[in-house]
């Protein structure tokens, strides 16, 4: 672990300007790995991360109080990132348990923004929770830039597929994962997608049954039937 100048930190997060803002406007000192960006939400990897592969996830647009500064609608639609984000994520790197928080404050940070971190299995439970997020317990990881770029890469991939970003694939050394298997019955039906995919409400013709069986349609035409398909964030 690399150790954390506290004191510097919180001058910078008190006197200092906006980092999402700054960020988000290209400043020089604030740059970030951005691995999602919808145009109204953000996220993207800690500068500072106790736990491998912790990213944070704002608004785009400068709000500073958790609830009240959002309509239900917003709120709501911020938490379908936090939690497209975290699931990308834990299926990235190996993860015992995922820590979702938003903290901040008034007098420093006050950009709303949510914190995102995947506990490694076999963490000790003394060194979980709380202990596991502050730099002053665990310290920060050591700085690796070719290892971030490359697990930012990785989310940015699941994160611009919807159907991906919950596919474990590889964790960038840290424990290989197994590829997920088609259903068999995948073979007879390609049309159809896995199903954790978002359904859609599609409007469908008249379709034949498999030879063996009498031959008339599955819906009448014209009639709105549920079917998988990809699609949506």
């Amino acid at each position: 672990m690399t150790d954390f100048d506290l004191d510097a930190y919180n001058e910078r997060a008190r006197n200092g300007p906006c980092f999402i803002c700054s960020m988000l406007a290209g400043e020089p000192g604030y740059e970030h790995r951005i691995v999602l960006d919808d145009g109204v939400h953000v996220a993207f990897l800690d500068r500072y991360p106790t736990l491998p592969g912790k990213l944070l996830v704002a608004p785009r647009a400068h709000v500073e109080d958790t609830v009240s500064g959002f309509t239900e609608d917003q709120y709501l639609a911020l938490q379908l990132v936090v939690h497209r984000v975290a699931t990308a994520l834990a299926a990235t790197v190996p993860t015992e348990r995922l820590y979702l928080l938003s903290l901040g404050s008034m007098q420093g940070n006050a950009h709303v923004h949510w914190h995102i971190a995947a506990l490694p299995p076999g963490t000790p439970y003394e060194q979980q929770q709380f202990h596991a997020l502050m730099t002053e317990g665990a310290g920060l990881l050591p700085d690796d830039p070719g290892r971030d770029e490359r697990l930012a890469a990785d989310l940015r991939t699941r994160l611009s597929h919807p159907c991906r970003h919950d596919q474990p694939g590889t964790d960038h050394g840290l424990r290989p994962t197994r590829p997920v298997r088609p259903h068999p019955a995948a073979r007879h039906l390609p049309h159809r997608r896995p199903p954790r995919c978002a359904a859609r409400w599609q409007r469908s013709g008249p379709r034949d049954r498999p030879s063996g069986r009498r031959d008339r349609p599955l819906t009448r035409p014209g009639v709105v039937r549920l079917r998988p398909e990809c699609g949506g964030s």
